[in-house]
């Protein structure tokens, strides 16, 4: 570090003691619930603002009692105050009483706020025996407010109510007060903010201005400062700042399936979007962004009067549907048909509630995109592809921030890795902010930034909070220009300052997207997306796998033999009953069931809905055979059993059939088909037009066995391969007269997955 950097990181700290104090290290602690504790909450709106009530519980003066008794918390080596995992409880305790002043810097009048980030299953905050704010493992970091103006000599009693996750430790990571002055006002925290983000720009992008900050800082000494007079001399250095805009746009994952199953999800989705819409009332500018069709339709449909309010928010502009698949799949494992269906429903549903579709395909959080998804995206009508998740990578950092995918047929669609979010939770924190966009300019040369505010993977989207901090930092000389966008604004706007062709020729009458006209300064990516993490997933559940391709077999062969059924015999087709299953398909291919990366109920509701599309899949399928069946013509042979055999594949095949108590078999014509006796019936080669059928008969006399040989052995003109009866491996291969194999073959190896 250089003597410029320390001085500015010692000259900040000293600044910011006049407003902060670090309070890990002095809380009491309790590991176990106690008789009296209050029940976990349940969520009442905004996400990390879960304010009590009437009915919300409350200490007693009891509490107070035990636990200023209770021993200190240790932290680890990372100063984390940590416990077992499992939902176990664990209370902190700590008072605090306002001084009169930090370092010389007087408090009377300023906002009191306790900062926190835990990783807990629960969390409830107390101050002075009521309930402040709870959260959960997602809503992780939280500025409690107690007090909105303090006086010296004021005391606050805190206790913080934690339960781990059940799959991992929990831990109070940070806690520290935070003094601040009403917004549009000056602090010493946000000052030293300001400094820190002018340092973080001028250290990358103009370090020899660094000695001037390290200057100014340096004649601070401990004497009573005028903040405003100590940032003046700096406020030419921060006009450069202002080239640079953040493009806010709120934001709210939300997992279908993962620690929870679906009846929680659908309310988390009701009280996010309520949030995000009374939100809108106080602020605005506010934006925001969702995707899931699936989602947006069970809302229709159980909650008309919020979907209507959504609606409204779409034609106005401040709420974008995105995505355009039906849920945010995983797209490794589907066919390439399923990935196909995600587009059409996602799309269909999109132009037809909120009037056209979508240019932006979302996929924040799935595990890796294969080579040829652009090619199916920009056949749904996609511009653009968004993913943040190969920032998670463990071992290769990703090169490039937005880019050019080509697909192996040339099929080219723009892609933004848009900002990491590794812990459910993106504030508008101006430090973090700072830190991804210089890192973010340095790699794509790009002033514009992207910024998803929000709490998410388990909903709850941008906090009242996070919108009035980014209102103070936008009327700061000291930071980017802040501005709320819309994801299609943004994209377009990168790709224009790209000179890249944002849009495209109309489709070609061969249905395809037409192609972008890309320029060549943005990068080409021409490989898969692969994510160096999560690669169990591709293992594990072998039922969510086995089901799928299951399903999607089955529904090809539904909807195909239904087709030719429908213009054979002009019976009625069944699309409401197709659509169904498909949906049901599509919603188990969400990126953390299909995988099998949720929580074992997920499995066990996703199992019946395999099961119940399968099932229609199979009536469909042989109620449309049974149809087409009728219109074959079947001339009598005596003695012999007619049997009509379908192939739905798209290329001729032919395969050994067995016939249960059959024997010998015959083609059409009557010629003899290769066959021979099995235990129960007769085996046949038979032959198979591509998506056809063939008629064949069936004598019900039996064949008899053929003997088998004392030795299991395969030969042929130029093989024979002896196999050991005991283990099944391949005991020797010859080959005219020579013997291949050393030892045993056919051995099978298991090797980690890493």
């Amino acid at each position: 570090m250089s003597v410029d950097l320390e001085g500015i990181r010692v000259g900040l700290g000293a600044l910011r003691d006049r407003a902060q104090v670090d309070v890990q290290n002095h809380w009491r602690s309790y590991l176990g619930d106690l008789p009296s504790s209050p029940p976990p909450l349940l969520p009442g709106g905004e996400k990390g603002s879960r304010i009590q009530n009437s009915q919300s519980p409350s200490l007693g003066e009891g509490f107070r009692v035990r636990a200023k008794d209770w021993p200190w918390a240790e932290a680890n080596e990372k100063g984390y105050l940590v416990w077992e995992r499992g939902e176990k409880v664990r209370w902190f305790w700590q008072t605090f009483t306002v001084p009169p002043h930090l370092k010389g810097y007087p408090l009377q009048g300023l906002q009191l706020r306790l900062c926190l980030t835990w990783w807990a299953a629960d969390a409830q905050v107390f101050c002075n025996g009521e309930l402040l704010q709870a959260g959960d493992l997602f809503d992780s970091s939280a500025r409690v407010l107690l007090s909105a103006g303090v006086e010296p000599g004021e005391r606050f009693e805190v206790a913080i109510r934690l339960v781990s996750p059940g799959h991992d430790i929990g831990a109070l990571m940070r806690s520290h007060l935070r003094y601040e002055a009403p917004t549009g006002e000056l602090d010493p925290g946000f000052v030293a903010d300001e400094l820190a983000v002018l340092t973080q720009y001028c250290q990358r992008f103009q370090p020899e201005a660094l000695p001037k900050i390290a200057a100014v800082l340096a004649k601070m000494g401990d004497d009573p400062i005028d903040l405003a007079q100590l940032r003046t001399p700096l406020l030419p250095l921060a006009e450069n700042l202002k080239t640079r805009c953040f493009y806010l746009m709120g934001h709210a994952h939300l997992d279908l399936a993962w620690l929870w199953d679906l009846p929680e999800t659908y309310d988390v989705a009701e009280r996010t979007f309520r949030s995000v819409l009374n939100l809108q009332q106080e602020f605005p500018e506010l934006t925001f962004c969702h995707t899931s069709p699936a989602l947006y339709e069970w809302i229709e449909q159980h909650r008309p009067e919020l979907f209507v309010e959504i609606q409204a928010a779409v034609a106005a502009g401040t709420w974008e549907p995105l995505g355009g698949m039906w849920v945010e799949p995983d797209v490794i494992l589907p066919g390439g048909e399923a990935i196909a269906r995600q587009l059409l429903y996602g799309q269909r549903y999109t132009q037809a509630k909120f009037g056209k579709i979508t240019q932006v395909a979302w996929l924040t959080d799935s595990f890796g995109f294969p080579w040829q998804l652009p090619q199916l995206l920009a056949q749904a009508g996609i511009r653009y592809f968004v993913t943040q998740k190969l920032h998670w990578n463990d071992r290769t950092k990703f090169p490039h921030g937005f880019f050019r995918w080509q697909a192996p047929d040339g099929t080219e669609l723009l892609t933004l890795m848009s900002p990491p979010n590794v812990t459910g939770v993106m504030d508008t924190n101006p430090i973090t902010m700072t830190n991804y966009s210089v890192d973010w300019e340095a790699q794509t040369g790009f002033k514009d930034i992207f910024w998803l505010p929000g709490v998410g993977d388990h909903g709850g989207g941008p906090s009242r909070d996070m919108l009035a901090v980014q209102r103070r930092w936008q009327a700061s000389p000291f930071f980017p220009k802040i501005q709320f966008t819309t994801a299609i604004a943004y994209l377009d706007r990168l790709a224009n300052q790209g000179r890249v062709n944002p849009h495209p020729p109309a489709p070609s009458p061969k249905g395809g997207a037409g192609e972008l006209e890309i320029g060549q300064d943005l990068p080409l990516w021409a490989d898969e997306l692969y994510l160096e993490l999560h690669r169990g997933c591709y293992t594990v559940h072998a039922d969510q796998k086995w089901f799928n391709r299951r399903c999607e077999g089955m529904l090809y062969e539904a909807e195909l033999w239904s087709t030719i059924a429908t213009v054979l015999t002009a019976a009625p087709y069944p699309q409401k009953e197709l659509e169904q299953a498909w949906k049901q398909v599509l919603f188990n291919q969400f990126h953390d069931i299909l995988p099998g990366t949720s929580i074992p109920p997920v499995f066990e509701r996703a199992n019946r809905d395999w099961q119940a599309a399968l099932t229609m899949g199979e009536t469909l399928r042989d109620q449309a055979l049974i149809a087409i069946s009728a219109r074959i013509q079947c001339p009598p042979r005596p003695g012999l059993i007619p049997f009509v055999i379908f192939n739905p594949l798209n290329h001729h095949r032919i395969d050994a059939m067995e016939f249960a108590n059959m024997g010998q078999i015959y083609d059409s014509t009557g010629g003899a088909l290769p066959s021979q006796g099995i235990k129960g019936g007769s085996m046949a080669m038979v032959a198979l037009p591509s998506v056809g059928y063939t008629l064949i008969w069936a004598d019900p006399q039996p064949l008899p066995l053929l003997p088998l040989p004392p030795e299991p052995v395969l030969e042929n003109e130029d093989l024979r391969v002896e196999i050991d009866p005991q283990t099944g491996d391949l005991a020797q291969v010859w080959h005219q007269g020579r013997a291949v194999l050393r030892g045993p073959g056919n051995q099978l190896q298991v090797f980690q997955d890493q």
